[in-house]
């Protein structure tokens, strides 16, 4: 039986990092001692963000220079573990673009993304097409998109899914997703839920910027103002910003819905090693809030 694609793709990816293992092993320690510290979020509550904050700022972190600046600091604490420092940044899934939510009247938001990533019009109309028939249930064909028919003739051949998505990993299966493309898109996209919005508190400004009518300035001036609230509570609380942009009225109303500031049931544990002697390297776990129960893990 010979390898997918995607099974391919894993097995290189795995074998480039294997030299940094037992690093990476007491990074996952981090990832879990992390867990146990992280606020339980019920969905059935509304979200405090002040109390989220406080919690995430009893151990300080300090400002190491090597964290996503698109993240605010209280989504951050410092962890150690065989005296070897670690960055623990505390991410919703609900932040990213969800492969499950894809639909016809919202696809201009992972079109734009992938344009943004350095796609092409006609890559990203053939990666979009092709997600939206790798979900659906029938072999109907898009227009760029690909079914059964279309993976049955390359030269390892694999069906169409005609289901969710239930692994970022799927998406190397697409057509037109090239593993170079993948690496750069992977850490904004999610296959976990099915909300369509963005949770304006997580999104990066890739994200926020693929927002049809959201610039890319507007979206750093979107970062900067969750920064300074440490946490959007409303949506009424980012008119202003796009007042000062000219959208309002129903444009400004077109464009929240495409964002939320609700939690998603998923969340992303991502340490970083602080140690140079111990070389650099990121893992991260995707938790299911609720259950806590570990879905995916990530070794970059």
């Amino acid at each position: 039986m010979t390898l997918s694609k995607g099974a391919r793709f894993a097995i290189i990816y795995q074998d480039a990092v294997t030299k940094r293992m037992e690093t990476l092993y007491a990074a996952r320690g981090a990832c879990l001692y992390a867990l146990s510290k992280a606020p339980k979020v019920s969905l059935e509550e509304e979200i405090d963000v002040e109390r989220m904050m406080e919690e995430l700022k009893e151990e300080k972190m300090p400002d190491t220079g090597q964290g996503n600046k698109n993240l605010p600091a209280w989504k951050s604490r410092r962890v150690e573990v065989d005296g070897i420092g670690y960055e623990a940044n505390f991410e919703d899934e609900g932040g990213k673009i969800n492969l499950n939510a894809v639909a016809e009247d919202h696809r201009d938001l992972l079109q734009n993304y992938l344009l943004q990533a350095g796609a092409t019009d006609s890559e990203a109309d053939t990666i979009v097409d092709s997600v939206l028939d790798w979900v659906d249930s029938d072999d109907f064909t898009r227009a760029n998109g690909a079914e059964s028919n279309y993976y049955r003739n390359l030269p390892e051949p694999y069906l169409a899914k005609n289901g969710p998505f239930d692994s970022l990993e799927e998406l190397a299966l697409i057509r037109g997703v090239t593993p170079s493309l993948y690496d750069k898109i992977r850490r904004d996209i999610t296959v976990y839920g099915l909300n369509p919005e963005i949770n304006v508190n997580f999104a990066s400004k890739e994200v926020l910027s693929s927002v049809p009518g959201v610039s890319i300035k507007l979206a750093e001036s979107i970062i900067s103002l969750r920064e300074k609230k440490r946490g959007i509570k409303s949506l009424d609380e980012l008119k202003d910003l796009f007042m000062h942009a000219g959208i309002m009225g129903g444009k400004f109303e077109i464009i929240r819905s495409y964002l939320t500031v609700e939690y998603s049931q998923f969340m992303t544990i991502r340490v970083t090693c602080l140690d140079k002697k111990a070389g650099r390297c990121e893992y991260r776990v995707v938790i299911d809030n609720e259950s806590e129960e570990i879905l995916a893990s990530y070794i970059d």
